[in-house]
C-alpha cells in the first residue's frame, strides 16, 4: 500500500533533530535517494513510513496523511 506523507512535518522534525537528510536515511534503513524521492514526491511504501517514523520517534500519524493504494 502506498501512503502520502506529510514531507513538510518530516522535513520539520529532521530540522528539529538536528539530523542531516542522510542521517535520517540511515536510522530509518533507506538509502539517501529512497529518502529525497519520498520527500520529493510525497509517497510512500507502509514499511517505509513506519520506518521513518520509528527513526524520528513519532506515531506514524504524525507523518502520514492518507493511503493512496
Amino acid at each position: 500500500m502506498v501512503v502520502r506523507v506529510n514531507s513538510q512535518k518530516i522535513r520539520d522534525l529532521l530540522a528539529a533533530s538536528g539530523w542531516r537528510q542522510w542521517y535520517l536515511a540511515y536510522k530509518a534503513g533507506l538509502s539517501t535517494g529512497h529518502l529525497s524521492n519520498v520527500l520529493k514526491n510525497g509517497r510512500a511504501s507502509e514499511p517505509t513510513v513506519c520506518a521513518l517514523a520509528a527513526a524520528l520517534r513519532v506515531d506514524v500519524t504524525e507523518i502520514s496523511a492518507e493511503a493512496i493504494e
